[in-house]
């Protein structure tokens, strides 16, 4: 059988067996491509290497292209950003491969499927994964099962495209739903895509870059954001002033630490700039300055009373800074300043379950 006869009948059996799958499936058109190791997907069509198809059961082509249809109904091909193309494909495969196999399907060997990712978003995943030491191009496949490549165009094209299937992919759930044949780890994809959240990592990132370049400007608001809540400033040099960290000491934050400094030592990589880290609880316990050369940043308790946000403002106060920003790791139980700072925050909230700040903006780490 040739291999674009496997791919037909995969798709086939897709529509047959997992609607869901198969009415998604349809959006992609499938070609041969000898340049790709095994399957790629950028959100418009599916390339595949005949050979490496022709190598595979049919049942793990219909997990293959099952496979491709989660990385785009998943998002994965507009959020990359500048992470680490093979890395980035790792942490999709992880995110995705426990749902195709709860959903009964099989995929080729060696696929990436690790139970401690499930249910976690790929930036998540991504933050924890070790590094591959590659290069940011390409789009390398190292589950074996099928790549996810950036999508093609503008800015503008690419917003268009994700609207639109993450249009197509409520109502492919929906109607899977109502014919009782929904798997239950998609249940968390349609409630996401009914009210969707921004990753934290990328609001991080952004609030960081944006607030501190001197290009950007708070009158002119960056659109992207604003559907999430997020008022984040547009574009109007390079230099990135110096910011504070702040990180909750009272223990609440002990198991999200390291998730949150490999996300800011991420970002020092690419742009150089210093900051200053305060470990608060009821007072400031501890103060130091990091930059690009003491990378990978270490976070450590310090302290462990109660909580009260008055103090890491007063340092900041106190010691003459003028920072460009500010951000707090917190789960948002203290006590909050009474007047807000002339410098933009944004509180990193471990548990969300918070009452809006009185000040600032907020984002939600848990979940991420």
């Amino acid at each position: 059988m040739k291999p674009s006869e496997k791919i037909q009948r995969a798709m086939a059996r897709l529509i047959l067996d997992h609607p869901f799958y198969g009415t998604l499936a349809m959006r992609l058109p499938t070609e041969e491509d000898v340049s790709v190791a095994t399957a790629c997907t950028n959100g418009r069509w599916v390339r595949y290497n005949p050979k490496w198809i022709d190598g595979l059961t049919d049942a793990e082509v219909v997990g293959v292209m099952a496979h491709e249809v989660m990385h785009v109904a998943y998002g994965h091909v507009w959020r990359r950003d500048e992470r680490d193309a093979k890395k980035w494909n790792a942490a999709c495969d992880h995110a995705i491969n426990h749902i195709i196999l709860e959903s009964g399907m099989q995929l080729p060997q060696g696929a990436l499927h690790d139970a401690a990712y499930c249910n976690e978003s790929a930036e998540g995943i991504y933050v924890r994964l070790p590094d591959f030491g590659c290069d940011t191009g390409g789009g390398d496949d190292p589950g074996g099962c099928g790549g996810v490549e950036d999508a093609p165009g503008d800015e503008s094209a690419q917003r268009a495209g994700e609207a639109e299937w993450q249009v197509a992919t409520v109502q492919a759930a929906k109607a899977a739903q109502m014919r009782g044949d929904l798997p239950g780890s998609l249940k968390r994809l349609m409630e996401q895509l009914a009210d969707p959240k921004v990753p934290w990592q990328t609001v991080l990132r952004d609030f960081i870059v944006r607030t501190a370049k001197n290009d950007y400007a708070w009158h002119r608001p960056n659109t992207r954001y604003l559907s999430g809540g997020f008022v984040l400033p547009g574009l109007i040099s390079d230099e990135l002033p110096a910011g504070v960290l702040v990180i909750d000491s009272s223990g609440s934050t002990d198991g999200y630490q390291q998730r949150f400094g490999a996300e800011v030592s991420s970002i020092l990589e690419v742009f150089n700039t210093r900051l200053q880290v305060l470990y608060v609880d009821a007072r400031v316990n501890h103060a130091f300055e990091v930059g690009r050369e003491d990378l990978p940043l270490q976070l450590e308790a310090h302290g462990g009373g109660g909580t009260n946000f008055c103090p890491a403002f007063e340092w900041v106060d106190q010691n003459g800074n003028d920072p460009a920003f500010l951000v707090y790791l917190t789960d948002m139980e203290g006590r909050f300043p009474a007047d807000a700072p002339s410098y933009p925050v944004l509180w990193v909230d471990v548990k969300g379950k918070h009452d809006a700040p009185p000040f600032g903006d907020v984002v939600e780490m848990e979940g991420y």
